[in-house]
């Protein structure tokens, strides 16, 4: 590569390209101006007197450096200046050295490396240490208190608000959407109707005349949305119930107030608010406690009459609908309800499917909906103590640490009530014997599960599982560890080698898919069912309550896909996948790939050849030109990943040597083992600074391997710094497209992985890319700031000048998230672009942030001839399902291959300082789904969302989280 440039291109000091090729230039505009709200004439370019510093290139700051590992010896060599050059003052230049790597030619070499030994990972200091309080002090069984376990819980600092705000006279607390008792948190700035709800951020300006587009084809759609008719007008009071004596658990507490059913009514209750359709007269209620004969007294007190524009409404609605769940016998397990009665066996597999719904009440664009959707369970057969004798067997010695590394994190369902629990610790220090106070005395687990369910426990020398308290089980006073035995749980969910078990999710999918016309069938099947049951429909009649039987039919826009641009042209494709297209046609822009290497163990030697051949062959009709690479041969048949890791070392520094610079390392791994390709990234990627690519024995044998060469030559030269293919953008003043992920380990003592990637070229085919680990969301916060200022600073280095506009798409946000993103994270960038832009007295650029989620419970579907059926790509929808609150709308850019239902990607501009129209933002977002190098065709999110996903996630599993990548990767996608 040419030096000079981060991508091999120099930047004369005019900030123009000195290429003539034409896809180094801006493309033409298509129709008009994409931001027209912003001046023409406005420029951020501006001269740098010599008493102000240039921007440098991002390098670590000096708490992160300390941490890093030492680097090889030196490498680089100076190359030609980038100058920065106000063209009203030629006069005032500064030049920056970059330095880049010079690739050398080396010869063939084949030795063989030795076999260190693998250092065992430590035991869990949590896990030591609560194994010896519970040996010595009495457990607990599930839902009872631990007293070995107690959680010290400290105020929360009110992230909602950013300016003190004056103590109010405490009211009872509004209920949330599940528990109803969550103390309210409003911040009426941002939240409309001062709503208790964090999912309630007001994004729709009034300055935005229509949030819906005109462009594109109309399509006839249907919604799994149900509409909820009020019979009447519905009234909705609210009263707090006070007990007397004190009583803290909720169960109880319920169970007191269930006995007045017949004088109360209709009413839900959650352990402290009490909401009826109608007035309570009744000032007291008596109940007594049967167990322990204690007489209670209740007050009720009305606080409030719920309006139905009120959030606390709708929340209500929600109850109410669940509560009708157990009158169909549907059963709650985790969040959803299921159907055990009607679970699909896989007796080979040892697993069940319980088919579920889940269900959610909104106040949509014109009325209240229900949204209805089918879902499913994977239920192991085998308990977790049959999990735990499988691991001892294969594992040996080192069983214990190789379970609680596979059990953390994981979901486990008791097979006594069908409740589900999250495995936070593995106590092998504790027994079923162990024994725990209960109403004054000790008892062990044995015989309380004998007493309370009738199940005589197996084995008593099984370990004991912990489980912490929730979130809201602690807003409830539950501070306490739940204590679960081993074999009373079943595991839930698929793991990471079933998922790799493609015959076994073959037959898992043949329960699990749903084409569109099965899966508007089922929500159907529901409503009925809901319509059919006497017990249901009287229920719904105390509320008022009736539910269309018919799916909400709405109009959508199908909008169509941008032809891709190849090096000799553009090309057309169908239904957004231009797989085809690519094998026989040179890609927009390659890098020679003359100086590579591959690691081969022992009996892999046939596939070596194989993919190689296929590989350059394939790649030379692709335009990519790939010499034959170095072999390194390696006498196990599978190795250790230290051995991986001496060979790539000892290779390295054998060309450094000799001046040549390894442009890319490719492994043939036998296994899918994550320690060998975690060692093998941590080496290429934290210490050298070079691309790696791991090819897995098991696909190079089984697939064809024409198919498997294509997608090897885009990403190993996406890899490199190639652009594979590219979408003409509209012609606009400099602009910076943003990506930014968080991947939180299943660990919850782990640190989470923030990943930004920005983008760098005209064309949106460069990016920028870093990573920061943090603990807290105070962490999260400061990183967002440095992670935006070096891609600023690493963006004027590159065009020099800083960008003018800035789109920034925010993924992994879940609702009950964005008034923290909305309040806090956004803010944040803002102040670090401020900060960046004040230090060259630059106006800071038009700024728009906008909320990607995948994980919705939405879907559309086509109607036509056919029946109902998938909807294309490029579907848009952006009225009746969406909020009315929100300047949001749904996209459909993907393909579904199979009998699946396509899911739609919910897009929520939170701030648009640019005045983007609809139309133009829909369009834009659509064309970046073009852009992912991974795969050849259109995705369900923009591709810098999917890279910053990639990032995050390769970044939080298979590198040291403490220790930055190596500075020569930051402008290259190494991580596809």
């Amino acid at each position: 590569m040419a030096s000079g440039s981060p991508w091999g291109r120099k930047i004369p000091s005019d900030g123009k390209s000195n290429s003539n090729n034409p896809e180094d230039s801006e493309f033409p505009a298509l129709g008009t101006e994409i931001f027209p709200s912003l001046s023409a004439t406005s420029s951020n370019k501006k001269s740098f007197p010599a008493s102000q510093p240039l921007p440098k290139p991002y390098t670590p700051d000096s708490k992160t450096d300390s941490k890093a590992k030492p680097e090889p010896s030196p490498q680089t060599v100076s190359s030609p200046s980038i100058k920065f050059v106000e063209k009203t003052n030629s006069s005032t230049v500064k030049s920056l050295k970059p330095q880049v790597l010079i690739p050398a030619v080396i010869k063939t070499i084949s030795i063989t490396s030795p076999e260190p030994s693998c250092s065992d990972a430590k035991t869990s200091s949590y896990a030591k240490t609560f194994a010896k309080t519970i040996s010595s002090s009495p457990s607990i069984p599930a839902e009872k208190p631990c007293r070995s376990m107690t959680v010290s819980v400290r105020p929360v600092e009110n992230v909602y608000q950013r300016k003190p705000v004056p103590v109010a006279p405490r009211k009872p607390r509004p209920p949330t959407s599940k528990g109803l008792g969550r103390k309210d948190r409003p911040n009426p700035e941002f939240l409309e109707n001062q709503s208790n709800r964090a999912d309630h951020v007001k994004s729709r300006q009034s300055t935005l005349p229509s949030k819906k587009g005109t462009s594109g084809v109309e399509v006839a759609l249907v919604a799994n949305f149900f509409k909820l008719v009020k019979l009447t007008d519905f009234g909705l009071f609210q009263y707090h119930l006070d007990f007397k004596p004190d009583e803290e658990r909720t169960s109880i507490k319920k169970a007191l107030v269930k006995r007045h059913e017949k004088v109360l009514g209709a009413f839900i209750f959650d352990g402290q608010s009490l909401f009826s359709p109608c007035v309570i007269k009744l000032k007291e209620l008596y109940s007594t406690n049967e167990r322990t004969k204690t007489k209670f007294v209740i007050n009720l007190k009305k606080v409030a009459e719920i309006r139905p524009t009120d959030t606390m409404f709708l929340q209500v609605y929600n109850l109410i609908i669940r509560n009708t769940m157990p009158l169909l016998g549907l059963e709650l397990v985790g969040r959803h309800y299921f159907d055990p009665a009607r679970k699909m066996d896989i007796p080979t597999r040892k697993l069940e499917v319980w088919p579920g719904y889940m269900t959610s009440v909104r106040n949509h664009e014109n009325e209240i909906l229900l949204n209805l959707e089918p879902t499913h369970k994977v239920v192991r057969t085998d308990s977790v103590l049959d999990f735990i004798k499988n691991v001892q067997e294969t594992f040996g010695k080192n069983y214990q640490r190789e379970i609680t590394k596979q059990l953390l994190g994981s979901i486990v369902l008791t097979s006594y009530n069908n409740k589900t629990y999250n495995v936070d610790d593995v106590i092998w220090g504790g027994s079923p014997m162990d024994t725990f106070n209960r109403s004054g005395s000790d008892v062990n687990y044995v015989t309380y599960y004998k007493e309370q369910y009738g199940i005589i426990i197996k084995h008593p020398d099984q370990p004991l599982i912990a489980s912490l308290p929730k979130k809201k089980d602690i807003h409830k006073g539950k501070q306490k560890a739940i204590i679960l035995i081993p074999e009373l749980c079943k595991m839930t969910g698929l793991s990471d080698s079933m998922r790799k078990n493609m015959d076994l999710m073959k037959e898992i999918s043949k329960h699990l898919a749903m084409d569109p016309a099965n899966r508007i069938k089922l929500c159907k099947e529901l409503v009925l069912r809901w319509c059919n049951n006497p017990k249901v429909v009287e229920e719904l009649r105390n509320w008022n309550i009736e539910i269309d039987k018919e799916p909400t039919k709405l109009t959508g826009r199908v909008v169509e896909l941008d032809p891709i641009t190849l090096r000799n042209g553009e090309v057309r494709h169908d239904n957004g996948d231009w797989t085809n297209e690519l094998k026989d046609k040179p890609m927009y822009r390659t890098v020679p790939l003359n100086h590579w290497l591959m690691i081969v163990p022992k009996k892999c030697d046939e596939a070596r050849l194989k993919v190689i051949d296929s590989l350059r062959a394939t790649a030379r009709s692709m335009g990519f030109q790939i010499d034959v690479p170095v072999r390194f041969d390696l006498r196990d048949e599978r190795p250790p990943p230290g051995t991986f890791v001496h060979a790539i070392e000892t290779l390295y520094r054998m060309y450094l040597n000799k001046g040549t610079q390894l442009q890319m390392v490719a492994v043939i791994l036998p296994t899918s083992s994550p320690e060998v390709y975690s060692a093998i990234k941590k080496k290429c990627y934290q210490d050298l600074g070079v691309s790696s690519q791991c090819i897995l024995l098991n696909t190079i044998m089984r697939k064809p391997i024409v198919s498997i060469s294509s997608r090897l030559a885009i990403q190993m030269n996406a890899k490199l710094g190639g652009e594979p293919w590219c979408i003409k953008m509209p012609r606009t003043s400099s602009m910076m497209v943003c990506g930014f992920d968080v991947f939180h380990s299943a660990n919850k003592k782990a640190k989470s992985i923030g990943a930004l990637v920005t983008s760098m070229s005209p064309n949106l085919t460069k990016y920028f890319v870093t990573t920061r680990a943090h603990s807290s969301r105070n962490d999260l916060s400061n990183n967002l700031c440095n992670l935006m200022e070096a891609a600023l600073r690493n963006f004027l280095l590159v065009n020099t000048e800083l960008p003018k506009r800035i789109i920034l798409y925010r993924d992994g946000v879940g609702d009950g998230q964005l008034a923290y993103v909305y309040n806090t994270e956004m803010q944040q960038i803002q102040d670090a672009i401020t900060r960046v832009y004040s230090e060259y007295s630059i106006e800071p650029p038009k700024f728009s942030f906008i909320v990607v989620t995948k994980r919705i419970h939405a879907r559309v579907m086509k109607v036509d001839r056919r029946g109902v059926v998938n909807p294309p790509p490029g579907t848009v929808v952006d009225d009746v399902i969406t909020l009315p609150e929100r300047y949001d709308f749904f996209l459909v850019s993907q393909n579904v291959v199979g009998s699946g239902t396509v899911s739609p990607t919910s897009y929520n501009v939170l701030k648009d300082e640019q005045g983007i129209p609809p139309d133009l933002m829909q369009k834009f977002t659509l064309r970046l789904c073009q852009l992912y190098y991974n795969y050849s065709g259109t995705i369900a999110v923009p591709a810098p969302c999917q890279y910053a996903h990639k990032l995050a996630y390769l970044s939080g599993t298979s590198l040291d989280k403490d220790v930055e990548v190596h500075g020569n990767l930051r402008n290259f996608l190494y991580f596809l």
